[in-house]
């Protein structure tokens, strides 16, 4: 099978759990005998918006020069450089020149609405996995600048959200850059970062010149509707993601298949410490839900259970004068298994509808406990006994749980073991499951 990945890119110019996602599938895939290839976003240059090619690891990447702008995680307060129009001579000439057996689609950022309606004209069947909500929300999350779940985007609710905010066509243009894909990494770059995400999610009120209009915003959501309404099949990595795209798009083709990745932590079965030992793997953003947990333990010392330990990964913590709560920072992959090791229990109290989640995976996987909110598409591989009401940001109900683990001190029902799978395994079952379950398909 002649397989296309659609992404944004690849490491380490792009990370995270979607890239990690698809390099990890399309790997598997070559090893089973597939060809494979990606095609992804690059630089902005002069001259008409073209495709480029390279080999690499046996693997035909495909550079889309002078894509649409990457909104990425910071937002779009200029829907009208997001969906400008395209030339489609390019995917033509792409799609009739490589004969692909199905398109693989996990992000759809910088990829112009026109290559989508020519594969879909070649009859090329699209598969869309849901790795986040860009395609319904600006900012991926469906969550408000007000912290608060967004159930109803529209065009009004995301001119406010979104205003402010966003990268400058500058920014734009340099953020895709050879020379910003080489100094990413150096100690500026990081710090420009990390200032943008703070700033995206304080919740003040901004004075912004309003250069954008709600209709503009109201176009922006009827592309990205348009590009979803491309995909001949929707692969929901959990019902979660499931429900929220089926609210919006209802009538696509859906499966859902939980995701993993190649280098998952090794079981061990492991004794309970005299002090719980709470890992937290969420960074500071407050979607995650760091505040909710720092007011369900607040709750358990109030109620007398002090014999616990936290430990915070993923990001740069305050420092607290709690001898009991252990900031580590950001961790290396090579480390995921010595960590997951030394802890009781994974609490992941995110406040967003994510779609699935690497962190419960990753600590099942480990034998590591796992304490979670019904909001994470992950929590599926959770048992019951272990999952609360992710809407309740009290931290009354995960104390609750947390109450009776401490309590306990016994073997809970791990997880849902059928859904845990090998990268072997799910590359497998998604050929079998998703690429053939097209009805367009004929093998």
């Amino acid at each position: 099978m002649k397989i296309l990945h659609v992404s944004q890119g690849l490491p380490p110019f792009r990370v995270g759990g979607l890239t990690r996602y698809c390099t990890d599938l399309m790997a598997e895939q070559k090893r089973q005998g597939h060809e494979v290839a990606l095609l992804y976003p690059g630089r902005f240059s002069v001259g008409k918006t073209r495709i480029i090619s390279k080999q690499e690891n046996g693997i035909a990447l495909y550079e889309l020069i002078n894509p649409l702008p990457l909104a990425l995680v910071f937002g779009i307060s200029s829907p009208s450089r997001y969906i400008r129009k395209c030339n489609s001579n390019c995917f033509k000439t792409f799609l009739k020149e490589n004969s692909f057996d199905v398109i693989h689609v996990h992000c759809t950022m910088g990829i112009y609405l026109e290559f989508f309606q020519e594969a879909k004209q070649k009859n090329i069947p699209i598969v869309y996995t849901t790795h986040d909500y860009y395609l319904l929300c600006p900012k991926c999350n469906l969550v408000t600048n007000k912290m608060e779940l967004c159930e109803e985007p529209s065009a009004e609710k995301c001119k406010l959200c979104n205003q402010g905010y966003g990268l400058s066509k500058r920014m734009e243009w340099i953020m895709q850059s050879h020379i910003y894909q080489k100094m990413k990494y150096t100690s500026f770059f990081k710090k420009v970062r990390t200032v943008a995400k703070r700033e995206m999610y304080k919740n003040t009120d901004r004075n912004i010149i309003e250069t954008e209009t709600i209709a503009n915003f109201n176009l922006l959501l009827e592309y990205n509707l348009k590009v979803l309404n491309c995909m001949t099949i929707i692969h929901a990595n959990s019902f979660v993601a499931q429900d929220v795209y089926k609210k919006f798009v209802p009538n696509l083709d859906y499966r859902v298949l939980t995701i993993t990745h190649s280098n998952l932590p090794h079981y061990r079965k492991r004794e309970p410490h005299d002090n719980c030992q709470i890992g937290y793997i969420g960074g500071t953003n407050p979607i995650k839900g760091y505040s909710v947990l720092k007011k369900a333990l607040e709750k358990l010392d109030r109620d007398g259970y002090k014999r616990w330990e936290l430990h915070l990964y993923g990001g740069d913590y305050e420092k607290n004068p709690d001898s009991r709560i252990h900031c580590h920072g950001i961790f290396e992959e090579k480390d995921c298994e010595k960590i997951y090791s030394k802890l009781d229990v994974v609490v992941v109290p995110s406040i967003c509808k994510e779609t699935f989640g690497y962190t419960i995976l990753e600590a099942l996987c480990a034998g590591t406990q796992v304490i979670a909110s019904d909001l994470l598409g992950a929590s599926m591989l959770v048992s019951s006994e272990m999952i609360y009401d992710g809407r309740d940001i009290s931290g009354k109900e995960l104390a609750s749980i947390l109450k009776k683990f401490l309590v306990r001190k016994t073997e809970h029902a791990i997880s849902k073991t059928n859904l845990l799978q090998t990268m072997e395994e799910h590359a497998q079952k998604l050929e079998n499951i998703v690429y053939r379950g097209i009805r367009k398909y004929e093998i």
